[in-house]
């Protein structure tokens, strides 16, 4: 969970250029509702290793 954090980070939260932030708020926008909550299940379905 951590490193998705962190990747997500990286990639979204650290863009300086303006057309790069255009691109990725486009990209954003036209992702459709249901791709973006699959892509979230494997968070919520998480649970801490045994032992």
């Amino acid at each position: 969970m951590a490193r998705a954090s962190f990747r997500a980070g990286r990639y979204g939260q650290q863009l300086r250029n303006p057309l790069a932030l255009a691109a990725r708020t486009a990209a954003l926008r036209l992702t459709p509702g249901s791709a973006a909550l699959r892509s979230m299940t494997w968070c919520t379905n998480w649970r801490p290793p045994q032992g």
